[in-house]
C-alpha cells in the first residue's frame, strides 16, 4: 500500500508538472509577452521593446535596464491586471505606455529619458507606486479612480499632469523639477484627492489648475526651491476645491484664484519673498503676478477664507477683489503693504487679524 501511494505521488507531481508553464526565457527586442517574465540581464532596442501581451502577468525586469532608443519602452494596451517591476526604463519617446487597461501595477521602476515619459490614457482602477522618474513627465489622461503615491519626479523635464480624469488619489509623491508647473490639473478632471505631497519648481508657477472642479489640496508642501519668479498655486476656471493645511513657501505670490465659484481656501500656511530685482515675467503669463500672498480676483464668487496664515509678501497679505468673498479669522503679517485688503460687499466674519503690515491702516473693509 505505501509503495502504491509513493507511485500515485509522482505521478501526481509528473501532471502538475506537465501542466505548469514553463519559465519564460531572456525575451528579444519586441517580442510579445503573454506569460510571467524575469529578465536576466540588460535589453536595449531601437524600437519598442516589450509589449504586454495577456492580462495577469507579471513582467519583473529583475534590476536591469530597457532601453528603446526611438519608441516606447514598454506598451501595454487593454491588458488588465498586469504588474511591471524593478528595473530600470530608458527612452527618448514613451517610457512606459498603459492604454485601456485596468488593475495594472508599476512599481520600483526607475524611468529615465527625454520629454516623454510615463503615459497612463483611458485607464481605470491602477496604481503607481514608488516609481523614480527623472527628466521626464508622468501624465494621467482621461483615467480615473487610480492611485499614484509615494513616486519621486525630478528634473527638468520633470512633471506631473492630470487632464480629464476623475476620482483619483495623488499622496505622498515628490515633484522637484526645473520647468513652469510642478503639478498640472485641468481639462475636466474632478473629484481627484491630492494630499501630503511636496511640489517644488525652480520657477514660474508651481502648480496649475484649470477647468477642474470638486478636487482637495490637503497637506501639501507647495514652493520655490531657488530664487523666486512666481506663484505657488495658479487656479482659473476652476469650482468647489478645497486647499487646506497646505504649506506655501519661497514665493512672490502665493495661491492665485482667478475665476471659479465656491472654492475654499482654509488653514494654509505661506510664507513669501521678495521677487528678483529686475525679473520681467514672460509673455504667456497673463496676467503677470502681483506680488500678494492669497489674491481674490474679481471673477471668482462665493469664496471662503479662513483661518489661513498669510506673511512676508512684498504687497498684501490677502488681496480680494471678489464682493462676497468671506473671510473669517485669517492672519496676516509682515507684509509690505496691506495685510487684508479687501474691496466693499465682502462678508467679514470676524476674527481677523493683521499686524506689522508696511500700511499703517493694516487692512481695509475688515476689521482686523
Amino acid at each position: 500500500m505505501r509503495h502504491a501511494r509513493g507511485l500515485i505521488l509522482l505521478l501526481v507531481m509528473g501532471l502538475l508538472a506537465l501542466g505548469a508553464a514553463p519559465a519564460a526565457a531572456q525575451p528579444a527586442c519586441g517580442e510579445v509577452l503573454t506569460q510571467n517574465t524575469t529578465l536576466t540581464a540588460d535589453l536595449s532596442c531601437q524600437e519598442t521593446a516589450l509589449v504586454i501581451g495577456a492580462p495577469g502577468i507579471t513582467v519583473d525586469l529583475g534590476g536591469y535596464g530597457v532601453t528603446s532608443f526611438d519608441d516606447a519602452v514598454i506598451v501595454n494596451e487593454g491588458h488588465d491586471d498586469v504588474t511591471i517591476r524593478n528595473g530600470e526604463v530608458h527612452s527618448n519617446a514613451d517610457s512606459i505606455r498603459l492604454i485601456g487597461v485596468s488593475g495594472n501595477v508599476l512599481r520600483d521602476i526607475d524611468a529615465e529619458g527625454l520629454i516623454k515619459g510615463i503615459v497612463i490614457e483611458d485607464s481605470h482602477h491602477n496604481r503607481i507606486v514608488s516609481n523614480q522618474i527623472r527628466t521626464i513627465p508622468l501624465t494621467v489622461v482621461g483615467s480615473d479612480h487610480n492611485v499614484i503615491a509615494r513616486n519621486t519626479i525630478l528634473g527638468f523635464e520633470g512633471y506631473l499632469g492630470i487632464s480629464d480624469s476623475n476620482y483619483n488619489r495623488i499622496v505622498e509623491n515628490i515633484v522637484w523639477v526645473g520647468r513652469s508647473s510642478a503639478f498640472g490639473i485641468d481639462g475636466g478632471s474632478h473629484h481627484n484627492q491630492l494630499r501630503r505631497n511636496a511640489f517644488i519648481n525652480d520657477s514660474y508657477n508651481v502648480i496649475s489648475v484649470r477647468e477642474a472642479n470638486d478636487n482637495k489640496f490637503v497637506g501639501n508642501a507647495i514652493g520655490s526651491s531657488r530664487q523666486p519668479y512666481g506663484v505657488a498655486g495658479d487656479i482659473q476656471s476652476s469650482s468647489r476645491n478645497v486647499f487646506a493645511d497646505n504649506d506655501i513657501f519661497g514665493v512672490t505670490q502665493g495661491l492665485r484664484l482667478l475665476s471659479g465659484d465656491a472654492n475654499v481656501f482654509r488653514g494654509n500656511d505661506l510664507s513669501g519673498v521678495p521677487a528678483t530685482p529686475g525679473w520681467v515675467y514672460p509673455s504667456w503669463m497673463d496676467p503677470s503676478p502681483v506680488a500678494d500672498g492669497i489674491p481674490i480676483a474679481a471673477g471668482a464668487t462665493g469664496t471662503l477664507l479662513r483661518d489661513n496664515v498669510v506673511r512676508g509678501f512684498a504687497d498684501d497679505g490677502i488681496d480680494v477683489d471678489a464682493p462676497g468673498t468671506r473671510l473669517k479669522a485669517n492672519s496676516a503679517n509682515d507684509n509690505g503693504d496691506l495685510g487684508i485688503e479687501a474691496v466693499p460687499g465682502v462678508t467679514d466674519l470676524g476674527g481677523n487679524t493683521a499686524s506689522g503690515n508696511g500700511n499703517p491702516l493694516q487692512c481695509t473693509n475688515v476689521a482686523c
